[in-house]
């Protein structure tokens, strides 16, 4: 019996080894969502780009006013086959790890910013983008801001 391997890359920067004795299966990823539904169509959403975050300070010097992140990003596109669309909304997610672990919300909105209180700070930040209420797709995690202090 022999042997065999196949090295299968994605697009979206997957990487798998997969081995078999005979025959052998391949996978292809890529960084697009096919998604169908009642209210949109066929169609994909776009990756959102990971979040650009800046921590805004308190400019209060008795520390009346809270200190805030404040992250940005791409806005994402919907492909229906008839053109590009707006996404329904965004939710930021907050992490407590670069990689694994469940996420908390920590910002709803349909704008392409958000600014985050302190008492929803976290070490990791996504952003998911939403078309009604069961087509997303998650961004890759960035770090906090290095001078945002731990929550």
């Amino acid at each position: 019996m022999s042997r065999s391997s196949i090295l299968v890359v994605g697009t979206g920067g997957v990487v798998g080894l997969l081995m078999g004795a005979g025959s052998v299966t391949s996978a292809v990823f890529t960084d697009v969502a096919t998604v169908s539904g009642a209210s949109v169509g066929t169609g994909s959403i776009e990756v959102p780009s990971e979040p650009m975050a800046t921590f805004v300070p308190d400019p209060d010097p008795q520390g009346a006013d809270k200190p805030t992140v404040d992250l940005a990003w791409v806005a994402v596109q919907v492909d229906t086959g008839v053109g590009p669309q707006p996404v329904s909304g965004y939710e930021v997610v907050g992490y407590d790890a670069p990689t694994g672990g469940s996420g908390k919300v920590v910002c709803r909105t349909s704008a392409t910013s958000c600014e985050i209180a302190r008492q929803r700070f976290s070490a990791y930040y996504s952003v998911r983008a939403e078309v009604g209420a069961k087509w997303v797709r998650e961004s890759a995690r960035t770090p906090a801001p290095q001078d945002q202090p731990v929550s």
